[in-house]
């Protein structure tokens, strides 16, 4: 899917967690712009109004979340791919980092 929506974003996300079965094997690739705030990275859809910390929580779609959803449908391998911008288009209004890996994920290359 291109230029996403949050809504398309969860319906894209809502089927995948339809089409999940114990010791599936998931890949999740992201291609666009994401943040991390605290510990926590999210993927940022097309329509997100983005000022401030409090609007990537509201915006944002959590990739940890995406990952609780494979686990809790029993996913046994989970890939993640994120090619996202290393520059912060709201580096200027705010304390946004760039994304970082998700707790318990493991480089592949550095």
């Amino acid at each position: 899917m291109e230029d996403a929506t949050k809504d398309d974003m969860n319906r894209a996300i809502d089927r995948l967690k339809s089409k999940l079965r114990p010791d599936s094997v998931v890949m999740l690739f992201f291609g666009a712009t994401a943040v991390q705030v605290g510990r926590e990275s999210y993927m940022i859809p097309v329509d997100a109004a983005i000022w401030k910390e409090s609007d990537v929580r509201r915006d944002g779609l959590s990739i940890e979340a995406v990952l609780d959803v494979m686990k809790e449908q029993g996913a046994c391998a989970k890939l993640v791919v994120i090619d996202a911008s290393r520059r912060n288009p709201m580096s200027a209004a705010s304390a946004l980092s760039r994304t970082a890996s998700p707790r318990s994920t493991r480089p592949i290359m550095r």
